[in-house]
């Protein structure tokens, strides 16, 4: 019986990886700020597989990628307190990447805020 039932499930698409991948995504990027790293690997711990991921990562639009981490960066800037610029950016650096965004990308918003 239950195996009947999650045959069904699975036949319409109720059980399925791809579409929760995806779900899952756009839920944890636009409501947590998650990048692509910390969505990527908390995918693989629920076993997901990587085309799964890989799908599921390019339905995130580029550009509000990039002004998610910029907001991102510019609210805790705000809050942060630091001796020097040195000490700001390099908490700024581990807070985004904290949150999964790629050392690169931070940097280039860095440079620009």
């Amino acid at each position: 019986m239950t195996e009947k039932v999650l045959k069904k499930l699975t036949e319409e698409k109720f059980v399925d990886d791809a579409r929760y991948s995806v779900s899952f995504v756009k839920d944890k990027f636009r409501f947590n700020k998650w990048g692509r790293v910390k969505l990527s690997y908390m995918l693989r711990q629920k076993g997901i597989s990587s085309e799964n991921i890989a799908q599921a990562l390019q339905e995130i639009d580029e550009n509000d990628y990039m002004e998610t981490l910029k907001k991102l960066l510019q609210e805790k800037a705000r809050k942060t307190a630091a001796r020097n610029p040195y000490d700001k950016k390099a908490k700024l650096l581990r807070f985004a990447q904290s949150h999964g965004f790629e050392g690169n990308l931070t940097y280039q918003v860095l440079a620009s805020i």
